[in-house]
């Protein structure tokens, strides 16, 4: 929220936009702020190794205690807040935000899949119709196509987002820039004008 409210002109309504939707999904922003600085904290001058052996459970950072309860949870599945906290992360450390990084880290590391439920509901639907060699012969090219496919699509959106917002933050600041050069040239016709009058003055 933060990033897409940066350069929201009223402060003060970005704070109730932010305490609203927070509020809305039955969180505390003090929480979530305090729970984001913890890990923010623990990520600050580490690198993207040192987070690849938190999210494969070693440690006792609160990161590694995630991973742990991850991988203890048969049905944990990758959601679009977790892979932005991961991207954050891969800032932080320095760690390219890639595809390739976030497979690694989310399928290699942690051991999860971005589409293990998914997958699972497929199973469940093939073996109900009883068409055990069409299970046999799909169900891995389905399971390779899906499992990695959110990764992508989170990273093309997230990329996109702060692309478009980077471009807007850079035409308001030019915007500012043109403003300030157009009260200068006013202040200063303003001072010149002064200065006329007061020769003008001096004459009489």
């Amino acid at each position: 929220m933060d990033v897409l409210l940066k350069n929201y002109p009223e402060r003060d309504i970005a704070a109730n936009i932010v305490d609203a939707f927070t509020k809305s999904m039955g969180f505390d922003e003090k929480t979530l702020r305090a729970d984001a600085d913890t890990v923010s904290s623990w990520a600050e001058g580490k690198n993207g190794e040192d987070v690849a052996a938190a999210l494969r459970g070693e440690g006792d950072s609160d990161v590694a205690a995630i991973a742990k309860a991850a991988k203890e949870e048969e049905y944990w599945l990758y959601s679009r807040f977790f892979g932005v906290g991961l991207m954050k992360m891969m800032e932080v450390t320095g760690t390219e935000v890639s595809f390739d990084n976030m497979k690694k880290w989310v399928g290699t590391d942690l051991g999860k899949s971005s589409q293990k439920a998914e997958v699972g509901k497929y199973m469940y639907f093939v073996c109900n119709v009883g068409d055990t060699s069409h299970l046999i012969i799909n169900i891995h090219s389905v399971y390779l196509s899906l499992k990695y496919l959110h990764f992508q699509s989170d990273l093309t959106l997230w990329g996109g987002v702060k692309s478009k917002l980077e471009m807007m933050e850079t035409l308001m600041k030019e915007v500012e820039i043109r403003e300030k050069k157009k009260q200068a040239a006013r202040l200063e016709a303003k001072a010149e004008a002064a200065m006329k009058k007061a020769e003008e003055a001096s004459k009489i």
